[in-house]
Formats: C-alpha cells, structure tokens, sequence
C-alpha cells in the first residue's frame, strides 16, 4: 500500500534515486547534490509517495496557496507508473496549496499526453526564460584582478581615492582611543 507524505525533509540520495528510475533525472541536476539539495530545501510544497521504505514518488512544487502554484517536479519511478501515484501526488498538491491557487506546471516531452487526461489545459501564451548554458572550462589561469592607482589631485580639488583605497575616518584622539 501507497503511504502520501507532506515535508521536504528527506534523504538527498533517496530522492535523487527516485528522480534517475523515473527518467526526470535526464532533465534535473541530478550529479550536483548541492543544487539537488537547494532545490528540496526551497521548495515550499513537497509530497512524496512511499511504498514501504522505498521512496516510490515526489512532487516538489512553489506555492503562494492564494493565486498559483508552480508544480516544477512530478516523478514516479518508472516501476510504480500507472498504478495512480502521480494523479494521488497531483490531488495532495492541489489540496495542500488551497482551492484557489492555480496549478501550472511545465511537462516534459513524454508526458505531454499525460496531463489533458487530469484536466489540465495547454496555454500557448507561457513564456519562459532559459538559463544560460554553464560556461566551458577553460584551460587559461583566472586573470588577476586589475588594481586601480590613485589618480594626482588637481589643482585646488581634494584627491580622488579608487574603490577600497580610501584612507579610514577615525581620528586618534589624545587619549589614543578612536572615535
């Protein structure tokens, strides 16, 4: 039997495994557990399916349980698929973010038929902003940092100091405390 719980406290490796059976690993960061673990940690909507002590499902999603809420992950290991894990994690969101917050979700390419069957309708008018590829590793060393100069006071006007160059304000007094 199926056991739904809400929270995003889990075991990194436990939900990272459950993303690589359902596939999603192909579209997730899965071999950088630090942004794995950001990503749990910053979800304000997480509920998982159990089968024992086997994590069998997770939808993580952003909420603000009035206007939206943002479904970014719904994975089902592939051996748990069509037994209604995924439409249960969709119902337990829903339900948890409120009965008026819109559910939105962006689907991956082999789950597009999946989700007309729930209800949901495509919107041709989203729009999204893609994140830039990583950088390439570069085999150069970093450049140094560039250190400005202080420039020659001009005639009659006080001297201009570069970024980080201005000399302190405290003042010694004769006591040889600082103000």
């Amino acid at each position: 039997m199926i056991e739904y719980r809400e929270g995003n406290d889990l075991d990194l490796d436990a939900v990272i495994d459950v993303y690589r059976a359902s596939t999603l690993g192909e579209r997730r960061p899965i071999e950088d557990r630090h942004r794995m673990a950001a990503m749990l940690a910053n979800a304000n909507l997480v509920v998982t399916a159990w089968d024992g002590a086997l994590l069998a499902g997770i939808a993580r999603a952003l909420t603000d349980a009035s206007w939206v809420t943002y479904l970014s992950d719904l994975a089902v290991r592939q051996s748990h698929q069509r037994r209604g894990i995924g439409k249960e994690l969709i119902r337990r969101i829903q339900q948890a973010a409120g009965p008026q917050a819109a559910l939105l979700l962006l689907a991956a390419p082999a789950a597009e038929s999946y989700y007309p069957h729930l209800g949901f309708t495509h919107h041709p008018q989203a729009w999204m902003l893609r994140r830039p590829p990583p950088p390439l590793p570069s085999n150069r060393p970093p450049e140094a940092p560039v250190r400005r100069r202080r420039r020659p006071p001009a005639r009659g006007r006080p001297p201009t100091w570069s970024r980080g160059a201005r000399p302190s304000r405290r003042c010694s007094t004769s006591s040889g405390s600082t103000r």
